[in-house]
């Protein structure tokens, strides 16, 4: 038989579907189905025991569950939905909302569990696991609930693409420098710049640079006030560390201009002292390294000490005007300060080795 338009007409207006949004009783009853669901699973012989429990009369001995279930410590009931809830003392409390006072009992990787801490987790902006944890403590208990929480965090979209890191790689070894016994301090080390610093002179004012050399094995530092950017003035800073530390026998520094030249004049230089004092310098020869272009992070162990001498300056500046006296001050102070921390952890019980044993003795 084949249906006219008349028939086609009866039937849409038979199976007609009105949409409209669900009702709050609708929506309880939706939820207890899915709480009966996830219960039926996980605790059948308990649910059982508490039906059977409602319809004893009244000189009829109770059930009780079993000492190996896990719902034995949480003092289980159910409720007149047949949904299994924990009992608590705030009972008669008229103040607290039902779900709190009778928390649902739900087990733990469950479908309809990981759905509920999924809905909690995106609905608080996927926030840290405590917000999700207080807010699911409210209205039912999971045993294990952080291990829950983070078990969704871990496999949440969002959360994998905005906030994945980057796999940290793993670190190359130390330089032979950073762990050879060497006869004195400032035997190896690195070089670098940090600054302008403005002073005034007169009524100008001036820049000012501040070149840190750091030793590679007790990672003492010293500084020296540098006037410009010029090899000439890198080279200056140089000899005069050289005169208060000693010749270094081998040199690091970024891969920077004016330590170029300064390694090119240097040569130069220590080439003219041995031709006239081969006696006493002969073996004054400094070698001097250059890290790759590009590579920061080969410099970490002076990088590092140029963010605590400016931590130092900032911690001794007292708001006066900075002059060039002002400055070789501070600078002493700050090269004493960094030289006089422990070079690591230390217990109460325990005494710190400092860089500054190493360039004084006993302090």
């Amino acid at each position: 038989m084949i249906a006219t338009d008349k028939h086609k007409g009866l039937l849409k207006a038979k199976y007609h579907v009105v949409q409209k949004p669900l009702q709050q009783d609708e929506m309880l009853k939706a939820e207890n189905i899915l709480w009966r669901q996830a219960q039926l699973k996980a605790f059948t012989d308990e649910l059982m025991i508490l039906q059977g429990n409602k319809t004893l009369k009244s000189d009829q001995k109770p059930m009780q569950i079993g000492k190996k279930s896990p719902l034995y410590k949480l003092s289980p009931i159910s409720d007149e939905c047949g949904v299994i809830r924990m009992n608590g003392r705030l009972a008669k409390s008229n103040e607290i909302p039902f779900n709190m006072k009778f928390p649902i009992i739900l087990p733990k990787g469950h479908a309809v569990t990981k759905r509920l801490v999924q809905h909690f987790h995106e609905k608080f902006g996927h926030a840290n696991r405590e917000t999700v944890l207080i807010e699911l403590r409210q209205i039912c208990y999971v045993p294990k609930l952080r291990t829950e929480i983070q078990q969704v965090m871990k496999e949440c979209v969002w959360c994998k693409v905005n906030r994945c890191q980057a796999e940290v790689p793993m670190m190359a070894p130390l330089p032979v420098q950073r762990i050879t016994k060497s006869l004195r301090p400032f035997n190896a080390v690195g070089v670098d710049y940090l600054g302008p610093v403005e002073v005034v002179v007169n009524r100008r004012k001036e820049k000012r640079w501040v070149a840190l050399v750091t030793c590679l094995a007790v990672r003492a530092v010293h500084l020296e006030v540098v006037h410009s950017l010029t090899t000439q003035a890198c080279l200056m800073a140089i000899r005069r560390f050289i005169g208060k530390r000693g010749m270094p026998d081998e040199v690091f520094s970024d891969n920077g201009t004016n330590f170029k030249g300064a390694s090119k004049e240097l040569i130069a230089w220590i080439k003219r002292i041995n031709m006239e004092c081969a006696d006493s310098l002969v073996d004054s020869v400094m070698k001097w390294n250059f890290n790759p272009p590009g590579t920061p992070h080969m410099g970490g162990i002076w990088e590092r000490m140029v963010r605590s001498v400016k931590e130092a300056m900032k911690a001794l500046d007292d708001g006066c005007r900075l002059t060039d006296e002002v400055l070789l001050t501070t600078l002493a102070e700050a090269e004493d300060m960094i030289n006089s921390r422990p070079l690591k952890y230390i217990s109460q019980d325990s005494a710190a080795i400092t860089p500054n044993h190493f360039l004084r003795g006993v302090v």
